[in-house]
């Protein structure tokens, strides 16, 4: 059974779920992992059944996407979904300990289920600045790559790079500087907040 809670009401409803929409049982789908919310749909990656699973907020149902066809779960240490300016975006690693490449595949049409592959090539080595993957982009367009891990040679800071998907080119930001007596190790809850609103309307009018 599957119950839903909307803001604003106090109690939850049932849903009429088709088990034949889930590509496994319910109890073995990545409920408890991240998810991605583009376009009014929720995302999970299936790490077992190379698909992914998605929920429409509208018409309350579920489906699976298939991944692309080049693309399998089983073969990639860094496997993930993430929202880019109102696309799904996959990750996977190529070829990241060898040629420092990085495969990108944005899901452009739900319709016809089209995906495009996009293949990044770091101009530097992967695992000495800590592992950068792309976490979003900002109001600028870019893709911004955020390390998983700190560098060698600079514990104390974080590298942070932006990625120009049009112009196929990196360039890096100043380093951040962790506060005293902490580290991005300890401190692993360390979030960016990459978008931000100027301005906040009032819910209340004034008379």
């Amino acid at each position: 059974m599957f119950k839903i809670f909307k803001l604003g009401t106090s109690s939850w409803r049932n849903i009429e779920v088709d088990l034949n929409d889930l590509p496994s049982g319910p109890l073995k789908c990545p409920f408890d992992l991240r998810s991605v919310c583009v376009n009014g749909v929720i995302h999970w990656l299936h790490a077992t059944q190379n698909v992914i699973l998605v929920f429409d907020i509208v018409e309350e149902k579920f489906r699976a996407i298939p991944l692309p066809k080049d693309y399998n779960c089983f073969l990639h240490l860094v496997s993930y979904i993430i929202g880019v300016d109102g696309c799904l975006l996959l990750v996977g690693d190529e070829q990241l300990m060898g040629q420092e490449l990085m495969g990108l595949w944005v899901f452009r049409d739900y319709q016809n289920q089209l995906w495009l592959k996009e293949a990044i090539t770091f101009p530097f080595v992967w695992r000495e600045v800590g592992y950068p993957v792309p976490c979003c982009t900002i109001h600028t367009g870019e893709l911004l790559f955020q390390s998983s891990g700190l560098s060698r040679h600079h514990p104390a800071y974080m590298r942070e790079h932006l990625y120009n998907m049009k112009t196929a080119n990196f360039r890096a930001i100043d380093e951040i500087v962790l506060p005293p007596g902490s580290t991005f190790l300890k401190d692993n809850a360390l979030k960016l907040l990459a978008t931000y609103e100027d301005t906040i309307v009032p819910l209340r009018r004034e008379i």
